[in-house]
């Protein structure tokens, strides 16, 4: 374990299983869940997106794929940009000009046409809303028009973040709000289910109750 935990550690059995979407049998266009290391696709050469992290000529620090921490501390994570980088006990963790320019501010000259833009909605006017992506989630532009096309989960103006194993959060800086979805699921093989079937209902109900 590359985070602290060592084999034969008590902890260990508080991680929560992980899980795996992959396509049914049967070519029918269904999907099932499995657990996650049976859900891994068979490509050559060898996908290795789930090793890359820890292991491998590819290795690399996972910050790229969320933070590795429990959904308390991901709501304090969030209630700490909501009172604009100061904690809970009263210490500052980050100066105002960084929680500004991590919820409000852009990257420029960043290419939103390419695959991964796509797939995260943001590939620029085929993205479904007006967004983009920086410092590591991405933040919307109600500002720019094509408000009227947008979902009823899709509320303007808040920034939105996707981990490695499916958890997705939304935080709404401005009405000090936010959601939390711990899913545990990997889709390797990039079917797409996890908005229509989980995240979109969930934020959909988030918001028409808060709303």
């Amino acid at each position: 374990w590359s985070h602290g935990l060592q084999d034969g550690d008590a902890n260990v059995e508080r991680l929560p299983k992980l899980w795996g979407i992959c396509p049914a049998a049967g070519g029918s266009g269904a999907t099932e869940v499995v657990p996650a290391e049976c859900s891994v696709p068979e490509a050559s050469p060898p996908y290795s997106n789930h090793t890359d992290h820890f292991a491998g000529a590819r290795k690399y620090l996972s910050g790229d794929t969320g933070m590795l921490c429990t959904l308390p501390d991901y709501a304090r994570f969030l209630e700490m940009l909501i009172r604009r980088g100061v904690a809970a006990d009263g210490q500052r963790v980050l100066s105002s000009a960084s929680v500004d320019a991590l919820c409000r501010r852009r990257l420029q000259g960043v290419t939103c046409e390419g695959p991964l833009a796509r797939m995260l909605g943001l590939a620029g006017p085929l993205s479904p809303y007006p967004a983009s992506f920086n410092y590591g989630w991405v933040l919307t532009h109600p500002e720019e028009g094509g408000i009227g096309a947008i979902a009823p989960h899709d509320h303007p103006g808040c920034n939105i973040g996707n981990g490695y194993a499916g958890t997705h959060s939304r935080l709404y800086a401005e009405e000090e709000s936010y959601i939390v979805i711990g899913v545990q699921v990997m889709d390797h093989h990039g079917t797409g289910v996890l908005d229509p079937v989980l995240r979109d209902p969930v934020v959909a109900a988030f918001l028409d109750a808060w709303r």
